[in-house]
């Protein structure tokens, strides 16, 4: 797995946040989510800032810049 599929799931797990809400909320169908969430795609960036926004991180956290 990858930076940003381990912080994704840590992220989903640490608010209660199902894949299926987060795909709702956010516009990115579950399957990409899912597909992100098992390291098997990269996200885009625009998902990358769509992601960062809903869970008030920066994209650097996501990606494993930076641990804050």
């Amino acid at each position: 797995m990858n930076k940003f599929s381990i912080r994704l799931n840590r992220l989903l797990q640490e608010n209660g946040i199902s894949k299926y809400q987060l795909a709702k909320d956010s516009g990115i169908s579950k399957s990409v989510l899912s597909d992100y969430c098992n390291g098997k795609v990269q996200p885009t960036a625009e998902a990358i800032v769509i992601i960062a926004k809903y869970f008030d991180v920066s994209a650097d956290y996501l990606l494993g810049l930076s641990d804050i």
